[in-house]
């Protein structure tokens, strides 16, 4: 007994060391250049620079000139983290990087925590494994944007919601902390907004319950105002039209037709690979909940939760322009419980056969090892952000910048990705954020009398540009930035 014992602790302690291992190397490798540095990721770069180093959380149009982060979509739980490192270590890709390699240990670690109280060790570890072999979590995870932050803070927010839920909501410290996380959850990216709605829904759907536990709501409500309060004072002024704050929150990208743009992406869960698989993880993990309410299993608040959740962020998905990387909480929250959802069902017709019965925890560990070979496979030789590993922007973009001096002026024309890279504060900026949000624009009639010393801008926008830039030659670029000179 003893001996077993010892082998399943020192199992344990491998598979942990493996799934941090595997983390640590995929979250590490190539940092700086793999992914790109991109337009979002840029302005949220700026933002945290404006903080670290003009105490302004607003993003540069002119020296001293600045708009607030209204139309940002990452709130200050991403920008300050990201503004501390700058400040302490200085601006850099790496510096900005880093804090958000932290988030993704968070929320592995988080993953491991909630799991662990709501099912058990080992379907937590697979859960944990699934996600570090996600090749999502490093696409999206190693660009300093809100996604991992946001699903750090939901776990945790779970976390203390099953830990109050196992107090019968009689724990005010749980309830605090509940409310904490939540409201860092709700204020990182307006995606998450949904999350105080799926909280809302099982609360409505176990209302007895819910009037029984009103003094820990009270305390959890008040706790999870006091984010909401510093996000209300620090993204927006009060200059911004509250109007058009909702209206961009509701359809960030000015979409037209929306019906038939929800119809198109709704048709792509049967028809593209990548949301075909987050239909069917959270179908798994849908029928698996069935299975268990028909055997009158209790299903915890946060797991019910997590849940709705998940079939908000596919249904937000519907009313943007179809972009895989709007399913990635989805993904990530699903893939947490799928072991347990896949020993459910595996486990069904299993338990009709008093023989096979005896076989089932075996048969379900190779199901799942099996499956999570296979997604490290494709997540080291078949995905996206594998093949990124040979790009050298950051490189080329840090030398070619590093030489322009406190004496050029500088425009840059819908390029936030570039400004973190500048070394001074003397630049001029224009972007319009694929339509969705412009400013800048009374910049332009400067450009166009050719008053600043350099331009820089994305390859792709020049044609689109042409017209400002009657004085202006393209002697030199990089892979994907221009720097355009006087004639």
């Amino acid at each position: 007994m003893f001996a077993s014992i010892a082998i399943s602790r020192y199992l344990l302690y491998a598979l942990l060391l493996a799934l941090f291992s595997c983390v640590a190397y995929f979250s590490l490798y190539q940092l700086s250049e793999s992914p790109p540095v991109w337009y979002d990721e840029g302005m949220i770069l700026q933002l945290a620079e404006n903080v670290a180093h003009h105490g302004v959380m607003g993003l540069q149009l002119a020296p001293g000139e600045y708009v607030s982060a209204g139309h940002v979509s990452t709130g200050f739980p991403v920008v300050f983290p990201v503004a501390a490192s700058f400040y302490i270590f200085g601006v850099s890709i790496i510096t900005a990087r880093a804090v958000a390699v932290i988030f993704i240990f968070l929320l592995v670690i988080a993953g491991l925590y909630l799991l662990t109280r709501l099912q058990n060790k080992w379907y937590a570890l697979s859960g944990a494994f699934f996600v570090a072999t996600f090749p999502s979590l490093y696409g999206d995870g190693k660009s300093m944007l809100g996604e991992v932050p946001g699903l750090s803070f939901l776990l945790l927010f779970l976390f203390f919601l099953q830990k109050l839920e196992e107090s019968d909501f009689k724990n005010v410290r749980y309830a605090i902390l509940a409310g904490v996380f939540l409201g860092l959850t709700t204020v990182t990216k307006p995606l998450f907004l949904i999350v105080p709605v799926a909280l809302g829904m099982v609360f409505l759907f176990r209302w007895r319950r819910t009037l029984s536990n009103v003094p820990a709501l009270i305390w959890c409500s008040c706790a999870f105002s006091l984010p909401i309060i510093v996000w209300l004072a620090t993204q927006f002024s009060f200059t911004d039209s509250a109007t058009d704050i909702l209206s961009f929150y509701a359809n960030p990208y000015r979409l037209t037709h929306l019906t038939d743009v929800m119809a198109m992406n709704f048709m792509r869960f049967f028809t593209e690979s990548t949301p075909l698989y987050t239909l069917g993880i959270t179908a798994c993990w849908a029928i698996a909940l069935i299975i268990r309410k028909r055997k009158k299993q209790v299903i915890s608040y946060a797991e019910v939760c997590a849940f709705l959740f998940t079939l908000l962020v596919m249904f937000a998905y519907l009313r943007t322009p179809g972009w895989y990387r709007y399913l990635f909480p989805a993904d990530i929250v699903a893939l947490f419980f799928l072991p347990f959802a896949l020993k459910t069902i595996f486990a069904l017709p299993l338990s009709y056969t008093a023989r096979l019965k005896t076989y089932e925890r075996p048969m379900v560990a190779v199901l799942l090892s099996l499956c999570i070979l296979l997604q490290w496979y494709y997540l080291v030789f078949g995905s996206w952000i594998a093949s990124t590993s040979q790009y050298q922007i950051t490189s080329t973009l840090e030398r070619t910048l590093g030489s322009l001096d406190s004496k050029t002026s500088i425009f840059v024309f819908d390029a936030p990705a570039v400004v973190p890279f500048l070394l001074y504060d003397t630049y001029t900026q224009y972007f319009s954020a694929g339509g969705a949000w412009v400013a800048g624009e009374d910049s332009l009639v400067s450009l166009k009398n050719g008053v600043p010393d350099v331009v820089i801008m994305s390859a792709d926008a020049i044609p689109s540009a042409q017209k400002y830039l009657g004085h202006y030659t393209l002697p030199e670029g990089s892979d994907k930035y221009s720097i355009l000179r006087h004639k």
